[in-house]
């Protein structure tokens, strides 16, 4: 991640971790997400969008509502040819989102002053 201050805002700086974060949740030894047989060529653009969609629900748990993931709207173009593809891959990648943000909060997570 870059220094906190290389961000819009300290908002925009918790949801683009939040983000990574639930990249994180992804890894073998966690919840072992691997998309490359599905989705080939596609797969890291894929994950990105499970990562972005987890991301906004862990935002709407934190109360980041005006919060942006920044450094990520190339990968808009990636989300959507994958979603013409697959009709259905939006719903799978909800699903995948979903369980990396129970995955997350089943963590101890401390709790951190407000952003000032």
């Amino acid at each position: 991640m870059p220094w906190p201050r290389r961000f819009a805002s300290g908002e925009n700086y918790g949801a683009t971790l939040l983000h990574e974060l639930v990249h994180w949740s992804g890894h073998p030894r966690r919840l072992h997400r691997e998309f490359s047989a599905r989705f080939g060529d596609a797969a890291g653009a894929f994950e990105a969008l499970v990562a972005e969609l987890g991301a906004v629900l862990l935002m709407g748990h934190c109360a980041l509502v005006g919060a942006v993931v920044e450094g990520h709207a190339d990968h808009l173009a990636d989300w959507l040819e994958v979603l013409r593809h697959d009709r259905s891959a939006i719903f799978t990648a909800m699903r995948f989102a979903g369980e990396a943000f129970d995955f997350i909060m089943e963590r101890e997570m401390p709790v951190l002053a407000p952003l000032s």
